[in-house]
């Protein structure tokens, strides 16, 4: 017949072996247990449990010979088991939102146009992610963009076309300024798009449905016509809302101008639309056109801009358009 003879209970104190002996007597199997995930060994002839508590608390363990079962109770310091230290939370980090207002791109910060390098570029530079501050080269004409690394750089097709620079800079209600000059003779005006996402399709998503391929807000500057002109692009090819104004004073081959182009919410369905302009003569800028145009849905979903959207600078047709110390502002 199978005896089991094992103590009741037993005492421990943490971090010290112990060593449990039964004796059993008749058993053609033995078998230990325990009611916690412990580790825990047992001798050659299964008379000696090996213990080493690392937690103060109660471990019941039974060892079954056969079908005789009998248990013992182990207390470990003061049965209540010493608590692990909860580590501190490493917070989420709270995104940081898109700024509302402040410099959010400068062409000889983050565009490097005046590092000391000369370079012809036609196709792109630098990091052409969203935000990532790099252009690319794009549109008919051939040719690109000719950076003089002294902070000035042409857009120079080499046949006539649409030149255009991308520049990676996300924006929605913003203010894009900078320095232009017709170089040749043969320019007929000078373009600028902001909230622009007329490369998306090309570089992001070539399913995107035309409603996430904004072509812009858009201003010119024509020496041909001597105006300066506003007309939103909803998708490539899509245009609407033309406005044009003579400007004050012509504009000449050779000289260099100032501009401020801003563009921001004045409703839901409307932007309000200024455009300022440094002749260089010391009258400093003056506005040659502000108004509120009511423009399309599609230029509303700020989500899409703050994600991804660019920029743009264009010589349409033929000759060389020179431009310097662009700057962006979020306002």
């Amino acid at each position: 017949m199978t005896t089991i003879t094992l103590p009741a209970e037993v005492t421990g104190t943490k971090n010290v072996p112990l060593h449990i002996k039964a004796t059993i007597v008749d058993a053609q199997s033995v078998k230990w247990e325990c009611d916690k995930q412990v580790v825990f060994t047992v001798s050659l002839d299964k008379q000696t449990l090996n213990f080493t508590p690392s937690v103060d608390g109660v471990y019941n363990f039974k060892v079954t010979a056969d079908t005789t079962s009998r248990s013992v109770k182990v207390t470990v310091g003061s049965a209540t088991p010493t608590p692990t230290p909860t580590p501190t939370p490493t917070p989420t980090p709270t995104p940081t939102p898109a700024p509302t207002t402040g410099l959010l791109y400068d062409d000889n910060v983050q565009g490097k146009m005046n590092n000391g390098v000369k370079r012809f570029v036609t196709d792109k530079e630098g990091n052409v992610a969203a935000n990532g501050y790099g252009f690319t080269v794009n549109a008919s004409g051939g040719g690109g963009i000719n950076c003089l690394g002294n902070g000035q750089y042409n857009i120079e097709p080499a046949s006539a076309g649409h030149r255009r620079l991308y520049r990676c800079v996300c924006n929605y209600n913003a203010r894009i300024e900078g320095e232009f000059s017709f170089l040749t003779s043969d320019v007929r005006n000078f373009s600028i798009k902001g909230r622009n996402r007329h490369q998306y399709r090309d570089m992001v998503n070539k399913d995107a449905p035309d409603s996430k391929c904004q072509g812009g807000l858009g201003i010119s500057f024509s020496i041909e016509e001597q105006n300066v002109s506003f007309q939103y692009e909803t998708v490539h090819g899509t245009n609407g809302g033309s406005k044009n104004i003579v400007l004050p004073k012509k504009l000449e081959v050779g000289k260099w101008y100032k501009y401020k182009f801003s563009y921001k919410d004045a409703s839901s369905s409307t932007v309000n639309i200024k455009v300022e302009l440094d002749y260089g003569d010391g009258a400093g800028f003056k506005t040659v056109m502000n108004f509120t145009p009511t423009v399309p849905s599609v230029f509303f979903v700020k989500a899409d801009f703050d994600t991804w959207s660019q920029f743009w600078l264009r010589l349409n047709d033929s000759g060389k358009i020179g431009l310097r110390n662009h700057k962006v502002y979020a306002i």
